[in-house]
């Protein structure tokens, strides 16, 4: 709308210089008269263009306006995905971590139990020769061993 008026106002403006160029100049009037109507004519032409363009470049700028909506959409979709899968692999982190203290003290169990029975075995084997000194001495070795893996076996039942 405002690229109209001042279309309009510059058609106005170009009529009143030819106007007064062509009164001025002298001549017959009907010349001056279709030279003004001429520049009248290439001014109201050139308004039109420029309305055209105008037109052109409004309903550019909405389309580009409807685009730039739907990519702050996407955008805060994103972020908002990005934001959960974040939090999820927190999550999972944190699991992992646990599951994996929980392995390495399973392992430590483990390997507790696996060295009081050694003893215990190996103990039995000095009894069945009797040998009464070195199983007495193979079972004070791995006390230590058995009393924890006694422990383990009292919290697990």
């Amino acid at each position: 709308m405002q690229a109209l008026r001042k279309s309009a106002a510059v058609t106005w403006g170009i009529l009143a210089t030819i106007f007064v160029a062509a009164t001025a100049v002298g001549g017959s009037n009907i010349r001056r008269y279709s030279v003004l109507e001429a520049r009248v004519v290439t001014a109201e032409t050139q308004a039109a263009e420029q309305t055209a363009h105008v037109a052109g470049l409004t309903q550019q700028l909405q389309r580009l306006r409807g685009q730039l909506s739907g990519a702050r959409a996407e955008l805060t979709r994103t972020k908002r995905s990005l934001a959960t899968s974040q939090s999820l692999l927190q999550d999972s982190a944190s699991d992992t971590r646990a599951a994996h203290d929980a392995a390495e003290q399973q392992q430590r169990d483990l390997a507790t139990l696996k060295a009081c029975l050694s003893g215990a075995a190996q103990a039995l084997q000095y009894l069945s020769v009797k040998d009464n000194y070195r199983a007495l001495w193979v079972m004070t070795s791995v006390d230590r061993e058995c009393k924890e893996a006694q422990a383990l076996m009292a919290i697990n039942n």
